[in-house]
């Protein structure tokens, strides 16, 4: 395991949403993947690109998976009024919660 997991891990048995001891700031704990998310993404010269979508999981899965790889650090999705860079939407990717096939 990791020292990132590790402290993934800890933060998730704390029931935390933000660990003080995790210097990326990675939310985890009770995140609702079933919520309706927006995803914001910088991409080159195009400009902002917004997407809506009816379920955080599928967002995630986007940023992550179609999204060009150099575009993902300027990319943030919105959930409930909480906003998740690109760490944080790799992490939810990566999190045994992610209810969805990853590629």
């Amino acid at each position: 395991m990791t020292a990132r997991a590790a402290i993934t891990f800890f933060c998730l048995v704390q029931g935390r949403l933000r660990c003080p001891n995790d210097t990326h700031g990675i939310v985890m704990s009770h995140f609702d993947y079933a919520a309706p998310a927006e995803l914001f993404a910088a991409h080159g010269r195009a400009g902002l690109r917004y997407r809506r979508f009816s379920k955080a999981a599928e967002a995630i899965r986007y940023a992550v998976e179609k999204l060009p790889r150099e575009a993902l650090p300027a990319t943030s999705i919105e959930v409930h009024a909480e906003r998740y860079d690109a760490k944080q939407i790799r992490a939810l990717y990566e999190s045994d919660g992610y209810p969805l096939p990853r590629r």
